[in-house]
């Protein structure tokens, strides 16, 4: 039987919600083996996907993270950028600022996570998106 890989990039600032996305991604029963990667700024980010695009199947990134790239601006970049396009993408936010959520719906965001989520929520989000790269 063929095993399926992905790699899953984690853009958050918080050492809390960083330990949270990866206590629900040990309990996520899914067919697909699954390496994370874990960034605390959109421009280490950024960097890293320049360099492994073609390995990554997923990224989820905070709105709001500290320097000079936000997890908006991490997204605008994906999607301006062919090589990088097609990776679906997932924001994190606390924030309801609806011009927040419109902006990332024309970016073609695949999915938002309210702050406070469920991990059947991040579940959900994490069935659909994979399924696309697969």
């Amino acid at each position: 039987m063929l095993t399926l890989k992905a790699s899953i990039l984690i853009v958050e600032d918080s050492p809390t919600m960083q330990r949270l996305l990866m206590a629900h991604f040990s309990n996520y029963v899914t067919d697909i083996e699954y390496n994370l990667y874990v960034f605390s700024h959109g421009m280490s980010a950024k960097h890293f996907i320049e360099k492994h695009h073609d390995e990554l199947h997923l990224i989820i990134a905070d709105i709001m993270l500290p320097g000079e790239m936000s997890g908006l601006d991490l997204l605008t970049f994906i999607r301006k950028d062919q090589r990088f396009y097609t990776i679906p993408f997932i924001i994190i936010t606390a924030n309801t600022d609806t011009t927040i959520i419109d902006v990332s719906k024309t970016l073609d965001c695949n999915g938002f996570l309210y702050k406070p989520f469920t991990a059947n929520q991040l579940y959900g989000l994490l069935d659909i998106c994979l399924k696309k790269k697969y």
